[in-house]
């Protein structure tokens, strides 16, 4: 399942991969790809499992207003989620 989700957003977001491992900050991706809204309400914070977990419960209460929504209530499907994500260079 955790594969599937992460395939579905590739084709529709910022690249995620290395984001949970390096610590990246949020709001970053490529050139050109990234929502003012989400980089407004991603400053000063690192990617990490709290705040992507927080993230999938509800996209919402990271960045209010963000155009990527997404509400996950099974701890423990994104808990596999944030496993995969985990796994990506």
């Amino acid at each position: 399942m955790a594969a599937i989700w992460a395939r579905r957003v590739a084709r529709s977001s910022p690249p995620l991969g290395g984001g949970v491992s390096a610590g990246f900050s949020a709001g970053r991706s490529d050139p050109g790809t990234s929502m003012p809204g989400m980089k407004a309400a991603a400053a000063g914070k690192v990617w990490d499992e709290q705040l992507l977990d927080a993230w999938l419960t509800d996209t919402q209460s990271v960045a209010p207003g963000n155009a990527m929504t997404y509400f996950e209530g099974d701890e423990a499907r994104r808990q596999k989620i944030i496993a995969y994500l985990r796994t990506l260079h």
